[in-house]
C-alpha cells in the first residue's frame, strides 16, 4: 500500500466530508419530515429508541477495530495475503456471533414492553443491529486499504435510500417507519458494498480462530473502548432524560442533537481518514516525534478555524428554524447554547483518534473519558432539575463538551515530546477562534434584539452581522492553518492532469 501525502490525505477528507454533507443536507431534509409529522412527542421517542442501535455499533468490542489496526500493516507477500484471509474470516466469524447475540437481547426486552409503539420500535432496532454491523464491517475493509472513495459513495447510498425509505414508511405507520427506514437503507448499502467488496478481493468465510479473536479483540480494544465510552459519554443527556424528562423535552432537545450533529461532520470526516493513516505510519514504529506533533496540530487548528464558520451560520440561522417547526420553539435556545459549545467537541476529535492510533498512549484517555462520563449524568440532572428544563440539559452537556474536549487535546500533545508552556499554548491557540465566536455572536445577538426583529428577518440580519464579523475568522484561517497552499496544490494538480489528458 503506497503512503499518501498531506495533498492526498486533504483530498479524501474533502471526498468523505463532501459526500457526508451532501447526505446530511438530505438527512436534515429526511429529519425535518419526520419531526414535523410526528411531533415532539414521537420524535422525543425516537431520540430515546435510536440510542440501541447507537450502542449497537460496538457489538464488535474491537473486532473491526483490530481490523483497521493489522490489515495495513501487511504487505503483498504470500504470507501476508494468507494472513489477511485467516483475519477476515476469523472477524467475520466471531462478529457474526457477537450481533445475533445482542439482536436476541434487544427482542427479548421488547418482549416486555407494554406499549405496542415501543414495542415495534424496540424490534425494529433490533434488526437493524446485524443490518449495520455488516455496513461497518465491508466498510472498515476499504477504510483499511485508504479507498475512502468506495466509503464516501456508501455514505451517500446510505443516507440517500434512507431519505427515501423514511419519507414514505414515517407518513405510513409513524415512528416505526422511521426505523423500518434505516432497516432498510443499511441493507441498501451492503448491496453495495458487497458487490465492490467481491470485485476487490474480498475474503468470504467463516473461520472459527478463537486466538486470532483474542489479537483481533486485544489490537482492536484501544479504539473500541475509546469509542464506545465516546459514545456512551455524549449519550448520557438522554439517558437522564429518559428518567426525569418528558418525550416533549426529549423532542424539544432534539433540535439541538441534530444542529450540533450536523456541523460535526467536518472532524469527524478528518478524523475518519487519519486514523488508518497515523496507524500506518506511527503504529508502525517510523514516525518521529516531529511528525507525530505536525499530524496532530495541523489538522486540529484547522478543524478550529473551519468549525467556527459553520457554528457562527448555524447559531444565526437558529431564528428561522419555527417557519418549518413552530412546534420546536422551546428547543431554539438549548440549540443555541449547545451548538456554541460543539466547537470544543470538535478539536478533540483528531487528539481522539491521534491517541488511539499510537498504541501506547489510549490508557490516559481512557481513564479520563471514563472519568468525565462518570460526572456527566450528575451535571445534567442538576442543570435539568434546575428549572432551566432543555435549557439546563444543552448548558450541563456544553460543560461537558467544554472539559471533554481540551482535555482530549492535552492528553494528545503530551504525546508529542512538548512542555507545560507549550502545551497551553497549543490549546490557547485552538481554542481561539471559540472566544472570539462568543464575543462576536453576543454582539450580534444584542443588535438583533435591539431591533427588534424575529423568526426569519432576525436570521437574515444575522447573516448580513457576519460578514464583517468573519474577518479575524478569515485572517486565522490564512495565518494559523496549510488550508491556502493545498488548495492552491490541488488546484495546480488538478491542471496538470486536465493538461495531461488533453495532450
Amino acid at each position: 500500500m503506497t503512503r499518501k501525502s498531506r495533498h492526498d490525505l486533504m483530498l479524501d477528507v474533502v471526498k468523505i466530508a463532501s459526500a457526508r454533507y451532501l447526505t446530511r443536507a438530505l438527512l436534515l431534509v429526511k429529519t425535518v419530515v419526520v419531526a414535523r409529522v410526528l411531533g415532539p412527542a414521537e420524535y422525543g421517542l425516537i431520540g430515546l429508541i435510536i440510542l440501541i442501535p447507537t450502542y449497537g455499533r460496538w457489538t464488535d468490542l474491537g473486532l473491526l477495530g483490530g481490523l483497521v489496526r493489522k490489515l495495513p500493516v501487511l504487505g503483498r507477500t504470500l504470507e501476508d495475503r494468507r494472513e489477511r484471509r485467516r483475519l477476515l474470516e476469523t472477524a467475520t466469524a466471531s462478529f457474526t456471533l457477537l450481533a445475533v447475540l445482542v439482536t436476541l437481547g434487544v427482542v427479548v426486552a421488547g418482549v416486555v414492553e407494554d406499549d405496542p409503539e415501543v414495542r415495534a420500535c424496540l424490534w425494529l432496532a433490533a434488526a437493524v443491529i446485524p443490518a449495520q454491523g455488516i455496513y461497518s464491517f465491508v466498510q472498515n475493509y476499504h477504510r483499511a486499504r485508504q479507498e475512502f472513495g468506495i466509503v464516501a459513495r456508501s455514505v451517500a447510498i446510505l443516507e440517500l435510500s434512507g431519505l427515501v425509505y423514511t419519507l414514505v414508511l414515517v407518513f405510513w405507520i409513524g415512528a416505526p417507519g422511521f426505523f423500518l427506514a434505516l432497516l432498510l437503507s443499511n441493507i441498501t448499502a451492503c448491496v453495495y458494498l458487497g458487490l465492490t467488496y467481491h470485485r476487490h478481493d474480498g475474503v468470504v468465510g467463516l473461520r472459527w480462530d478463537w486466538t486470532r479473536t483474542i489479537q483481533l479483540l486485544l489490537a482492536g480494544f484501544p479504539l473500541a473502548s475509546t469509542t464506545i465510552m465516546h459514545t456512551l459519554c455524549l449519550s448520557m443527556d438522554r439517558v437522564v432524560m429518559s428518567r426525569v424528562a418528558t418525550r416533549e423535552m426529549v423532542g424539544h432537545y432534539m433540535l439541538a442533537l441534530l444542529v450540533s450533529g450536523v456541523i460535526q461532520y467536518v472532524p469527524t470526516s478528518v478524523g475518519f481518514i487519519l486514523f488508518p493513516v497515523l496507524r500506518e505510519r506511527a503504529g508502525g514504529g517510523r514516525a518521529d516525534a516531529k511528525t507525530i506533533h505536525r499530524y496532530l496540530t495541523e489538522p486540529t487548528e484547522t478543524v478550529a478555524w473551519v468549525m467556527a464558520f459553520f457554528i457562527a451560520v448555524a447559531v444565526v440561522c437558529l431564528p428561522a428554524v419555527p417557519l418549518i417547526l413552530p412546534a420546536y420553539r422551546p428547543g431554539l435556545e438549548p440549540a443555541r447554547i449547545l451548538t456554541q459549545f460543539t466547537f470544543f467537541l470538535a478539536v478533540g476529535t483528531v487528539a481522539r483518534n491521534h491517541l488511539a492510533a499510537l498504541k501506547a498512549h489510549w490508557k490516559p484517555l481512557l481513564i479520563f473519558q471514563t472519568a468525565v462520563t462518570a460526572i456527566t449524568p450528575g451535571v445534567v440532572y442538576l442543570f435539568l432539575i434546575g428549572r432551566t428544563g432543555e435549557v439546563g440539559v444543552a448548558t450541563g452537556m456544553g460543560i461537558v463538551y467544554l472539559i471533554y474536549g481540551t482535555g482530549t487535546l492535552a492528553i494528545a500533545l503530551r504525546t508529542c515530546g512538548i512542555g507545560f508552556g507549550r502545551i497551553v499554548l497549543s490549546i490557547c491557540w485552538a481554542a481561539a477562534p471559540a472566544v472570539y465566536l462568543a464575543f462576536a455572536l453576543a454582539a450580534i445577538r444584542a443588535i438583533i434584539e435591539a431591533v427588534g426583529v424575529v423568526d426569519l428577518h432576525a436570521a437574515l440580519l444575522g447573516l448580513a452581522l457576519l460578514v464583517p464579523a468573519s474577518v479575524p475568522l478569515v485572517a486565522g484561517l490564512v495565518v494559523r492553518t496549510p488550508v491556502v497552499p493545498l488548495v492552491k496544490q490541488a488546484w495546480q494538480a488538478r491542471r496538470k492532469r486536465v493538461y495531461s489528458a488533453e495532450g
